[in-house]
Parts: C-alpha cells; sequence; structure tokens
C-alpha cells in the first residue's frame, strides 16, 4: 500500500469515526483493514422499503462503502446491505450523482448517503428504481420522510437529553400506501457561519449544538 493511500485512508477513518461519534443518527458498526479499507455503517434515519406493493417507513439501515485499490482516485463503492426503496439505490448501488475528485471527502459521502435515505436528496433523471420514482411524484407533499440535518453534531452527553425532548410526530396513513405523512417543519431561524458567512436556516431545536458549516466545514456552536 502506497504512503499517499494510507495517509488518506487513516485521514478519512479519524474524520469519519468523529462524524459518528458526535452524530446522533450514524453509527459504524464495523471496519476492516488497517487503516479501514472497508465500512459497515448503520443510519437511524426515516426512508422506506417496499415490500409487495406496500410502501412502509423503516427507520434503520445498513451500508457498506468499500474504498478501491486506486482510492481516491476511484471513487467509493457504496451499496445497501438492507433493502431501501429510493429511486436512486438498488440491490447493488448506491447512485450518489456527484462527481467524485481525490479532493472529495469521505465524509461528504456518509453525509450525503443519509440526506439520500431521508429524501433530502434524489435525482428522479436518473433514477435506479423507476416505482419509486412514479411514488415519488404521487407523494411529494410526504416528502422528506425525516429531517435530520446530517450536518448537525450533537456531543455524545447531549444525545440521549436532545432525543427525548425532540416530539416524536403523530402518524397519519394514506388510503392506498399507509405510509405516514411527516409533519411540517418546526420553527426555523437563519444561522450565519462565524467562518466564513455563509447564511442558511437550522430548526431552533439545534440550539446549544454543535453544527457543521456546509460551505467551509468549520465546527460550532449554535446560540440562539
Amino acid at each position: 500500500m502506497s504512503t499517499v493511500r494510507q495517509d488518506r485512508l487513516a485521514s478519512d477513518y479519524a474524520e469519519i469515526e468523529e462524524y459518528a461519534r458526535l452524530h446522533p443518527r450514524v453509527r459504524i458498526v464495523q471496519v476492516q483493514g488497517s487503516p479501514p479499507e472497508r465500512y459497515e455503517i448503520e443510519y437511524r434515519i426515516s426512508s422506506l422499503v417496499k415490500s409487495g406493493t406496500e410502501v412502509k417507513i423503516k427507520k434503520n439501515h445498513l451500508v457498506e462503502i468499500a474504498l478501491p485499490e486506486n482510492y481516491p482516485g476511484t471513487p467509493p463503492e457504496v451499496s445497501m446491505l438492507t433493502p431501501v426503496f429510493h429511486p436512486n439505490i438498488d440491490d447493488k448501488s448506491i447512485y450518489l450523482e456527484e462527481h467524485w475528485t481525490t479532493e472529495t471527502s469521505l465524509q461528504s459521502v456518509v453525509i450525503r448517503i443519509g440526506e439520500m435515505l431521508a429524501f433530502q436528496r434524489y435525482h428522479l433523471d436518473s433514477a435506479n428504481q423507476q416505482d419509486a420514482v412514479e411514488w415519488v411524484n404521487k407523494h411529494i407533499d410526504q416528502i422528506p420522510m425525516d429531517e435530520i440535518d446530517m450536518h448537525a453534531f450533537v456531543q455524545p452527553q447531549e444525545e440521549d437529553e436532545s432525543r427525548e425532548s425532540v416530539p416524536k410526530p403523530q402518524a397519519k396513513t394514506t388510503p392506498s400506501l399507509n405510509v405516514p405523512i411527516i409533519d411540517p417543519i418546526p420553527d426555523s431561524v437563519k444561522l450565519t457561519c462565524p467562518e466564513c458567512n455563509s447564511t442558511y436556516s437550522v430548526r431552533r431545536s439545534a440550539d446549544g449544538r454543535k453544527v457543521q458549516c456546509k460551505k467551509c466545514k468549520k465546527i460550532f456552536l449554535v446560540k440562539l
């Protein structure tokens, strides 16, 4: 293994390990290699599965990320270990769409997968599952399936308290598909990154938590 590749793998692992430690919905189940070349990651995010003709919400998902021999020159190979009903995910792979470069971080891939599972991110024009495209077109008012901010971090000691403080949405069902309708997004406020001055919206429930700027990646404490 080249020194450049080994250094990149070690850097990736440190970054992903820290991300999973701080984010309440992401967990590293296991890794292979030293430094790791293969990850099994659990996402605790509301997404969809299909059984026969019935579409249901499922909240736990396993994803495998394998780093090929020529990585980072070659992009990661990403696949689901558990079924998901999504326009850009099939039994073999997750279609991430964005162009991969050697500067693309593995953490950004982990974040993108979470956003896809939550139906915050999808591409109907490059779909792997056409029936999922039809479902999205008919139930656009129910998307996203989860409002979790994949960029927001929560310190481990705050995690249990934060989970208890978030109200559970009241589930409603559609007559044909029996899929809960997600409640509207809670009130949000504008947040400005102290590093790059980028502005975007965050939920009021993020007050007192650590978040990561989506542009410059600086981690800072939210004070509303």
